[in-house]
């Protein structure tokens, strides 16, 4: 296989050790596009990528079985932009799993739309160590809440981060009081529709006082 390939896609396959189809990519030092969907992979192990993927831009995993993202499973990839995760089976996002050796240098989307997530799905510093910009894309999953010590510090540490959860089973209780506490916070997430098909945004406070 040429180093020089800037497209590299295996899909609608029965591959499930994604170990073995990245030891060739490891070798495509001008890749761009990593494309394996519609597959079997269940898993993305630590430093799944070798440092010589520097044009690496765009990585496409929808649609597996993917159920463990590793620790520094996306590391060394300097100019990654979009990592899309949607249409797995992920239920816990690790601490150090979007965590990068060197700085992002683009904005960074992450997809996990369509995965097993809720709201204690998420370590206390899941998404604190990437990009200053993150789109993180978590629609139709089964978060009820946000956690405050998970995404408060977040929110504060990025500033630029933005959160799109629709379709999601929230409950505006107690537990979401927080956001509508500071609506800096609240703004950087859409599609918070609550049990009654209200926006967070219609509550008061006081009426999420109760647990």
């Amino acid at each position: 296989m040429s180093p020089m390939v800037e497209i590299f896609s295996v899909q609608r396959t029965h591959l499930n050790n994604s170990n073995t189809v990245l030891k060739a990519v490891n070798r495509l030092t001008n890749l761009e596009t990593l494309i394996l969907t519609d597959n079997e992979i269940t898993k993305i192990s630590n430093n799944s990528f070798n440092g010589k993927q520097r044009k690496l831009q765009t990585i496409e995993l929808r649609n597996n079985n993917i159920n463990d993202l590793d620790n520094f499973a996306f590391n060394d990839l300097p100019n990654v932009s979009s990592i899309d995760l949607d249409f797995n089976n992920i239920s816990t996002i690790k601490n150090d799993t979007f965590v990068f050796r060197r700085k992002v240098n683009y904005i960074l989307n992450i997809r996990l739309q369509n995965n097993n997530l809720n709201a204690k799905s998420f370590e206390v510093n899941s998404f604190a160590n990437i990009s200053p910009i993150v789109f993180l894309y978590l629609a139709n999953n089964q978060i009820q809440y946000f956690d405050e010590n998970v995404f408060k510090p977040i929110f504060e540490m990025k500033k630029d981060l933005v959160i799109t959860a629709w379709n999601n089973p929230f409950r505006c209780d107690c537990k979401m009081k927080w956001l509508l506490e500071n609506p800096f916070y609240l703004e950087r997430i859409t599609g918070i529709v609550c049990a009654d098909r209200r926006s967070l945004w219609t509550y008061t406070v006081d009426q999420l006082l109760e647990c």
